[in-house]
């Protein structure tokens, strides 16, 4: 194994998986130990192992995020290999919060001077940080003269969710199993909402 992803866990909490080194070799082999850059990741067994010729070792690697935030990094296991000194795993994982959390992008918005009668755009992006499904019902405005264009309502927002998610599942996992749970959902709110969902 050369790569490890842990996916989405929640911040604070642990998710541990396996490194499983074979000995492929005549001779044994030894992990004399291990090292990695982030704190995040930890491998919490003693060492030297010993691998005897054709058996193989589970080293158990453990992924504590404590932020909101994409964590990359690589494990070196170092042995007795008489080629090579050490081997190499990467790790990714991302730190999600344990609730729905939206995220604002950019945080303000200055539009700066403007002509009278003129009209100025930014755009402003909602996303959701967290680990459970964000729904946001309603967004006001104090004032009259800002307003939102194309603002799509969460009434709207789940039919075109999953149309995109089916066409992605559909190109990239053609001929290979997935849960086929988003399109009867889709399918089920277009019978209610009288929209039409095109596969």
């Amino acid at each position: 194994m050369t790569k490890i992803n842990f996916g989405n866990v929640m911040i604070d909490s642990t998710q541990t998986q396996n490194i499983s080194i074979q000995n492929y070799g005549t001779s044994d082999l030894i992990i004399t130990s291990t090292s990695v850059s982030n704190p995040v990741y930890t491998i919490s067994v003693s060492f030297p192992i010993t691998i005897t010729p054709g058996q193989i070792e589970n080293i158990p690697v453990e992924f504590k995020p404590t932020a909101n935030t994409v964590y990359n990094d690589s494990i070196l296991i170092y042995h007795n290999d008489p080629i090579v000194n050490y081997s190499k795993v990467t790790v990714t994982g991302n730190g999600v919060y344990t609730a729905p959390y939206l995220i604002a992008d950019p945080v303000s918005i200055a539009f700066g001077a403007k002509r009278i009668n003129s009209t100025g755009y930014i755009e402003l992006e909602l996303s959701n940080a967290g680990s459970n499904i964000l729904t946001v019902d309603s967004v006001k405005l104090n004032s009259s003269f800002f307003y939102f264009e194309n603002l799509t309502t969460h009434e709207e927002f789940p039919v075109k969710h999953y149309i995109d998610f089916l066409n992605y599942v559909k190109t990239k996992y053609e001929g290979e199993y997935w849960n086929p749970l988003p399109r009867e959902v889709a399918e089920y709110y277009s019978s209610k909402t009288n929209k039409s969902v095109k596969s």
